[in-house]
């Protein structure tokens, strides 16, 4: 059985007093399969002039947390092979994961 999916990695956009907001945006992964979409949060931020989105990744030497980019951009690997393996173990079983148990499992795996 094979779930397609696929994952994405942006920043949280929001605004205050009806103007955008550049500087430290949540990072996020975006899961979608099955007709579902889950939001999970990195736990790094990262100015917009830091982003770039056609890679979604980190372009510069440091975001606001003093975290450099490449150690983040690990991170952002990591959380997408974690997102893999989970996949992977579901397929296996052949079984459709809930939105919940990818959430739970990408939690259990200590990323």
């Amino acid at each position: 059985m094979r779930i397609r999916h696929s994952v994405t990695f942006s920043l949280k956009s929001r605004s205050y007093k009806g103007k955008p907001v550049t500087k430290n945006l949540q990072i996020r992964m975006g899961v979608s399969y099955n007709s579902c979409r889950l939001e999970i949060p990195l736990g790094y931020n990262a100015d917009v002039s830091q982003w770039d989105p056609h890679q979604h990744r980190m372009k510069t030497s440091a975001n606001s947390d003093n975290d450099i980019s490449s150690d983040v951009n690990y991170q952002i690997n990591r959380a997408s092979c974690v997102i893999e393996d989970i996949f992977r173990d579901f397929e296996h079983q052949g079984v459709i994961p809930t939105p919940d148990q990818i959430e739970e499992y990408f939690y259990a795996g200590e990323i």
